[in-house]
Order: structure tokens, then sequence, then C-alpha cells
């Protein structure tokens, strides 16, 4: 289910539960798209995290460490310090149920004066955006500048009054009367084209009859949940809707939407890691499979080259039979028994013309010695490549794919990055096998480790 108004309520009630009367220690922006707060409240700490992003659009409490704290911090991160960092949260709001939270701060300004600033984040899809305002609802930044050229409609930009996004004439589902909305029920039962905040997914699941179904729906208790398909995190949503999925409870929304997000965007992580990894090595193995082809045509060009041989041993055995400005000799075959007929260059002599054909033999020989080293060393290459192409689709974790890539650093087949190489965490598959324990490689440096070290 998508991060629809109901689950922008609920989450607003969350963080004003934990979060209101907190101050904002410290802001960083990770990305162009996300900004991360840390309000502390009662002695204990909170990430709260704002996401403008045109897919993963969200706002919740998250408990992942890993996230990277650029050395140069983007523009619209230092406005926010500039202007939060000290600031107490006084209100959370929702307006008219829609993918909208308002987050209300004071803060003292150079003269000691309080002022009031709110911090908006819209999650709308590729709409989205954070915005920075006054109290009077000037903005200060946004994480997102929208000028008339990119829409007619609404601009987000400095000095700009804040509006809110356009309606889409559509009720709050918490002010309808009950006989609206029977009327509404009566047309066409399709929830989501009537309320702001209920989706398509989640009203098409639902079999609502009646007002009081709709209100008992709306104002269900949080009960935190994500769908899962072998393991595999599919939808999340802050109640129990029916499904044919298997189901993981949290004892949050916070943390349902992080566990979802978080694997969600690991995972592309990987796959991009992923596919950036096997267009390289693909391209590789293209390259020695082409390479492999021209080396066997060579190999095969050298096919004459016995023949080429057994010519030039009759004729040195046969010189003598030579006559000037002859074109062609007929000469018995002692290896076959049957006469053979040797093509010879009239300008030259019986000696030249042996020369010349051991001079085609060699040549041809040489050829076949090298074309059948480097044939050897193209199938050796081509064998590693295909080997690393099928270890790499089969990875499952970030670290082992930075192994493999660190590999083809090392071989200078990727240039390497300009920052230190961090120690990978990654180990080696470990069982135990009759009181055994076995340790298997996932890729190529693994098995040296095992096989050197360990």
């Amino acid at each position: 289910m998508p991060y629809d108004g109901l689950v922008t309520k609920n989450i607003c009630n969350e963080l004003s539960s934990i979060l209101l009367e907190g101050k904002i220690d410290k802001i960083i922006q990770p990305n162009k798209d996300e900004t991360l707060l840390f309000i502390r409240n009662n002695r204990v700490t909170y990430k709260l995290l704002l996401s403008a992003n045109a897919e993963n659009a969200r706002a919740h409490i998250t408990e992942v460490k890993s996230i990277e704290n650029p050395t140069k911090p983007f523009n619209f991160c230092m406005v926010l310090r500039k202007y939060l960092l000290g600031a107490k949260l006084v209100n959370i709001f929702q307006p008219n149920n829609d993918r909208i939270i308002n987050f209300t701060f004071e803060n003292s300004n150079e003269l000691g004066d309080k002022e009031t600033k709110i911090l908006i984040i819209e999650m709308m899809g590729k709409h989205s955006n954070i915005i920075l305002t006054t109290e009077n609802n000037t903005i200060i930044d946004s994480i997102h500048h929208i000028d008339f050229e990119i829409s007619s409609v609404r601009e987000v930009m400095p000095g700009r009054k804040y509006i809110l996004p356009p309606s889409q004439d559509k009720q709050n589902p918490f002010s309808i009367k009950k006989a609206d909305f029977d009327n509404i029920l009566q047309s066409d039962n399709k929830l989501s084209a009537h309320f702001t905040g209920i989706c398509t997914l989640v009203s098409n699941s639902l079999n609502i009859s009646s007002y009081d179904e709709f209100n008992n729906f709306i104002n269900h208790k949080v009960q935190p949940v994500v769908l899962l398909d072998n393991n595999i995190p599919k939808d999340f949503y802050f109640i129990d809707l029916p499904s044919n999925y298997n189901k993981k409870h949290f004892d949050s929304l916070s943390q349902a939407i992080d566990y979802f997000y978080t694997y969600k965007l690991e995972n592309r992580k990987i796959e991009s890691a992923k596919n950036e990894l096997a267009h390289i090595v693909s391209k590789l193995v293209s390259k020695y499979e082409k390479n492999l082809e021209i080396v066997n045509k060579k190999i095969e060009s050298t096919k004459d080259m016995e023949k080429l041989k057994i010519e030039g041993e009759l004729l040195s055995s046969n010189l003598y039979k030579v006559k000037p400005f002859d074109k062609e000799i007929t000469l018995d075959n002692y290896y076959t028994g049957c006469p053979i007929t040797l093509q010879l260059n009239p300008n030259l002599t019986a000696s030249q013309n042996l020369q010349n054909i051991f001079k085609k033999y060699n040549k041809l020989k040489n050829t076949l010695v090298a074309c059948s080293k480097q044939k050897e060393e193209l199938i050796s290459a081509l064998n590693y490549f295909e080997s690393l192409f099928y270890e790499i689709h089969t990875q499952k974790y970030i670290e082992d794919l930075e192994e493999i890539k660190l590999e083809l650093i090392e071989q200078g087949i990727i240039k390497k990055v300009s920052k230190e190489q961090k120690d990978m965490p990654s180990k080696p598959l470990e069982f135990d096998v009759s009181n055994y324990k076995v340790l298997i490689g996932k890729n190529n440096i693994q098995n040296d480790k095992l096989t050197f070290h360990i």
C-alpha cells in the first residue's frame, strides 16, 4: 500500500507522542532528496527521516545507522541548520488528511526574540518536496525548487508565498456526514475517488457497506504490518488488511516503514551494483569471445602447415630434378605412394623455391604456436569472467559485491576511487557438517583468503 493520507495521519500521531517539545541537536542531508533531523526529547535522541524522493517519499523515525553525512553539505541543509538547530518542536499537523506534514518549530534569533519556522514535507510522488517557511507562510527554501517554467500552477521558490498543492475535489474522511457518505456509497463505492488519504489499492481491498464500518476503518487502532512474500517485504500499512501474503507485525508504524524501505532501498542498491558490475563483466566476456573467434580463425589458417612441410621435404630430396624456369614439378610422394605436383616460381632457382616453401611453413608454425598459447589464455580469462558474471548475480549482500568490485579494481579493469577503500566486513559462508566447520568463499577474494591464509 502506498504511503497514503491515513498512514500520514497515524505517523503524525506517533511522532507527536514522542517528539513534541524535543529539540534539534543535529541536521544532515545524505542526498539531494532526504534530510535527517536528530531530535532529543526525554533524554532520548530520535532520528526523524524526511524523504522527498519521487518513489520513496516518507516521514518516520529511522534506526538505520549507516547514513552518510556528506563532507560538503547541500545548500538546503545549511539553511535548515541556520534556522532550526536548537529549535523546539511545538506542533505536528496534517492538513486535510493529505500526504502533507507540517512540523512547527520555535527558536530564538540573534536578538533573542522567539521565531516560528514551519518545515513542511509533501509526499506526493514526483511532486514530493520538503519546504521551510516562516510563520506567515513565506518560503525560506526548499529541497526542490519549482519555478514557473516547471509548473505554471504552483511555484515553490524562496520568497514566494507557500500555498497548499491543488485540491483534487475530494472530501476529508474525518468530517464527512452520514447522509453524504450514504449517497457516495450508493453511487459507485469507490472510496479513493471521493476521499483524500485513501489510496486505490486500499479502497479496492475493502468491502465497506456502512458509515459505521467506514468510521471503524479510518479510526482503527494502529496495528503496523509488513506483508512478506518468501520473507521479502512487499508492502506495509498501518493496519492488518486482508491479504494472502505472510505478515510481520511491528510495535510502531515507524518501525514497519523503516523495515520496509530499508529492505527496498538496500535491495535497489544491490541490484544497481549488480547491474553495474554485470555490465562491465559482460563487455569483457564479449571482448574475449570476439578475440577467441579471431584466434580460432588464425589457427584455422595454419591447416596447410603440414602440407607445406611435406612439400618442402619432397622438393629438398629432388632439387636436382628442377630445371630452370619450371612452373611446376611432379614428384613421387613417399608418404602416400602417390605422385604430387608442386607449384614453382619460374623466376626463382630451385633452392630459392625450397626456401620460400619453408619460409611459409615456419610462418604458419610460429602463428600456430603463438595462437595456441593465446587461445589458452583467452579461454582461461573467458572462464574467469563467466564465473565472475555468475558470482555477481548470485550475491545477496552489498559487501560481497564490493569485494568483487575491489577484485576488478586490483586488476585495473575498474578505476580506483579516490577515497580509501574500507575493509570489507563480508565473510565466507559457514556450515557445521559432522562436527567439522566448512567455509565456502562467495567470490575469488574470499577463496584466496581461505586457500592461503585460513
